[in-house]
């Protein structure tokens, strides 16, 4: 090495970016405000109504693929709240959905079963659309995805399967006798990845934090995601080291450093 030059390996350039997604539901008065990101309130402005469903809270928990019958190996995860109200034109069940370290996601529904048993699908909240909008089947090719899958809103000509034809309140009385679940379908596992069981709540908060991080060097380049998942206060997802990118140090190895242990890059944690 030149003469006045430093052997110190030197990072040429460095981004850290971070995404936070935060919804939150409260059964307060008339109105349940639920933000997500920086969108505007679902439901806000919605009358809460006479029916049978009108003005409750729903939650599915956290998905896991544990609640998949049979059990699924994954390390995926996520969650959905639905808010059920009335414009004035007929009742809508609200919905957020967020997931968490998913590859290859093709359709998500609302399907009716107890814990511990599959049933058929009676609501679409992910997947293919026809030109006019409406849910036809699964995606062609998955998405990977992290936070914010799905935003949107169920009336009863949405209803499908035995709920089809159906008001909208005999879908509440289900998700209120906790006979339905969420379950999110992948490439990998058709049937369902990850599934969370719907019940009635009096509030509910999710918060997604997802930061990803670019590190350079002039014999490497590597990318570090790290994410963060907390549902109703418990941290579901601990913000870890860090998943790595694609990398190639000049050696020709993964990235590791000579002791062998993996680079999982700098930043908090």
């Amino acid at each position: 090495m030149p003469s006045g030059r430093s052997s110190v390996r030197r990072d040429i350039q460095m981004k850290d970016t971070s995404r936070r997604d935060v919804l939150k539901a409260i059964t307060v008065g008339t109105v349940a405000t639920v933000g997500v990101g920086s969108a505007p309130a679902m439901g806000a402005g919605c009358s809460t109504g006479e029916g049978r469903g009108h003005g409750t809270l729903f939650s599915a928990g956290v998905l896991s693929g544990d609640q998949e019958v049979p059990p699924v190996e994954t390390d995926a995860t996520g969650a959905a709240v639905f808010r059920f109200a009335d414009h004035g034109e007929g009742p809508h069940l609200h919905y957020a959905l967020l997931v968490a370290r998913i590859e290859n996601v093709t359709q998500a529904h609302i399907h009716l079963g107890e814990r511990g048993e599959n049933g058929d699908v009676v609501a679409f909240l992910f997947g293919a659309e026809d030109e006019n909008g409406e849910f036809v089947g699964p995606l062609e090719q998955g998405v990977t995805e992290n936070g914010i899958l799905a935003v949107g809103s169920i009336t009863a000509e949405d209803l499908v399967g035995p709920l089809e034809g159906e008001d909208l309140e005999a879908l509440a009385e289900e998700m209120k006798a906790e006979n339905a679940y969420v379950n999110v379908h992948t490439e990998q596992n058709p049937p369902g990845e990850i599934r969370g069981q719907i019940e009635a709540v009096d509030e509910e908060e999710v918060a997604f934090e997802e930061r990803v991080q670019v590190k350079g060097t002039k014999d490497d380049l590597k990318v570090v995601e790290r994410v963060k998942l907390k549902v109703g206060g418990e941290e579901v997802l601990p913000m870890d080291d860090g998943r790595d990118g694609d990398g190639m140090d000049d050696d020709g190895d993964d990235g590791a450093d000579d002791d062998g242990t993996a680079d999982q890059g700098s930043g908090d944690a």
